[in-house]
């Protein structure tokens, strides 16, 4: 009896998983910054093709634009792979291989892959959608349910 309770709600999640798929998450945050340019607040929060070395992502991670979007590099049409450090992960090697994540040249294991489906650069309203397809090595949430829309504005 203490055995079914514990197997049934699994099963039971299991299954509706299976039917449904995994839920999507949909949040939003608005904020505000006062002596920022725009330009500046878009080239820091979305243009990963001009962030420094001392960036806070590329502090975590290492990034690549593998395929150029349509009007910029990382417009329309991108893709950015974020590679795990993988110094920053204990047992590497067995995850790697228990869960078949995909290792690159040079050893650089694959945190996520990230395609931008809607960019606009346009003084006064800046937009930017990024969805999540593939996930890799320490990545938390199931690949294709991740999507993550910017837009940055004057105020005013």
């Amino acid at each position: 009896v203490l055995l079914a309770a514990l197997v049934v709600p699994f099963l039971v999640d299991r299954l509706m998983t299976r039917l449904i798929g995994p839920k999507k998450l949909t949040w939003r945050i608005e904020k505000e910054f006062e002596g920022v340019s725009e330009e500046a607040l878009w080239e820091l929060l979305v243009r990963v093709d001009k962030w420094e070395k001392d960036h806070p992502v590329r502090q975590s991670c290492e990034l690549e634009v593998e395929e150029k979007g349509q009007d910029c590099p990382v417009g329309k049409g991108s893709v950015v792979t974020y590679y795990r450090k993988t110094s920053d992960v204990e047992d590497t090697d067995d995850a790697i291989k228990e869960n078949g994540y995909k290792v690159v040249e040079g050893g650089k294991v694959v945190f996520c892959k990230i395609r931008c489906t809607e960019y606009k650069d346009a003084p006064g309203s800046r937009q930017v959608v990024w969805e999540t397809f593939e996930g890799g090595l320490g990545y938390p949430w199931v690949a294709q349910t991740e999507k993550k829309e910017l837009c940055v504005s004057a105020s005013g």
